[in-house]
């Protein structure tokens, strides 16, 4: 079988970059990264090319999970949290070598946080909710992709390999005018960690992605991304009373992410240029870091997604739409200086992906 890029090309899906920073999990739990709806050759931009991307993330959570159980009682009290992201970046992949590309992500932070104040209880109505909102420039990622072979030489099957660094360049210690927890004595206040544009820390993005000709058309792929980060907490006010068994609480941690995915994909014969994929996607902040400390506030916990995707690809622009669908949500127990704390976040029903990009200096 004879494969090329035009028929053979599965979502280029990138949001905020290839394995790069704020973007694993959804809602309250850290979420901005998205990565390409499947990995293909169309991935490697040959020396002497570029390809730019435009690419733009968005989703609403409001859905409260302690643990993997839904907390109703928050819709029953209307003080339900919600949480929206809408989230642009341009990435330019540049060809470096026969088998390495260089990826620049600059991201666009547009979010907004609300909860009513105060929050209300089974005995006390909810007052008006406060609304927070975080703006500007994120963290700007850079990453060293190496392709195991000559893409060239290995059509139907190849492995790539990331490396890079993600630059603390998005605020994040973003202030609104904000109430107290009762509603009154308005200040400028930090907003939730979620929606701040960065989380002040130099970070490592490792990752890899693959993709394989299984025959009929069909192709299997896969993308490991990590995101180490090795700063303890950031210094940021995080709003939370410190106490004798969590002392640090009181300031935001610097977590890792990681996203994991794995799909099928294939060229829709019917319509040239077009291709669909269906991927399994989990994404999330874990409870403890792989190196450095783990103080400070973090919201721990993971989402599991179907993710159905489509992609036209018309000489050398690429348009694509992902949709993943959340099947599975959980949100564990923190654990700071050595003590687990409970607490529930908001998940997204579902998110929205789109994509358009254009290949320049094609050979």
């Amino acid at each position: 079988m004879k494969f090329s890029p035009r028929h053979y090309v599965i979502p280029f899906v990138l949001c905020l970059s290839v394995i790069s920073k704020n973007a694993f999990a959804q809602g309250c739990i850290i979420g901005r990264q998205c990565i390409p709806g499947a990995v293909t050759k169309r991935l490697f931009v040959m020396p002497g090319e570029f390809e730019v991307s435009v690419n733009y993330r968005t989703f609403r959570a409001d859905q409260h999970y302690n643990g993997t159980t839904y907390q109703q009682i928050r819709k029953d009290l209307n003080n339900y949290v919600i949480n929206r992201q809408n989230i642009w970046d341009v990435t330019s992949t540049i060809g470096m070598t026969k088998k390495s590309n260089l990826v620049i992500t600059l991201p666009f932070i547009d979010s907004g946080w609300s909860i009513p104040r105060p929050i209300g209880s089974a005995t006390q109505a909810p007052g008006p909710r406060s609304q927070q909102d975080g703006k500007g420039i994120g963290d700007i990622t850079a990453v060293w992709r190496t392709w195991y072979t000559d893409p060239n030489d290995s059509p139907a099957q190849n492995i790539a390999f990331g490396l890079g660094v993600k630059l603390p360049t998005g605020k994040a210690n973003q202030t609104n005018y904000l109430p107290d927890r009762t509603g009154a004595n308005f200040q400028q206040r930090v907003i939730d960690q979620s929606i701040q544009p960065g989380d002040g820390s130099w970070g490592i993005p490792v990752g890899i992605e693959g993709y394989k000709s299984i025959g009929r058309g069909l192709s299997v792929f896969g993308t490991l991304s990590y995101l180490v980060s090795p700063r303890d907490t950031n210094g940021v006010d995080s709003g939370r009373v410190p106490t004798e068994t969590a002392p640090s609480i009181d300031k935001f941690s610097v977590p890792d992410q990681y996203l994991y995915r794995v799909g099928v994909g294939a060229g829709v014969k019917a319509f040239p240029g077009f291709s669909a994929a269906f991927a399994v996607r989990k994404e999330g902040v874990p409870q403890k870091d792989l190196f450095g400390g783990h103080h400070g506030f973090r919201r721990p916990g993971y989402s599991i997604s179907f993710e159905p995707s489509v992609s036209y690809l018309h000489n050398d622009t690429n348009w694509s739409l992902s949709v993943p669908i959340t099947q599975f949500r959980n949100r564990i127990k923190h654990n700071t200086d050595g003590t687990e704390l409970t607490g529930d976040t908001t998940f997204a029903d579902f998110q929205i992906i789109m994509s358009v990009s254009k290949r320049f200096g094609r050979k």
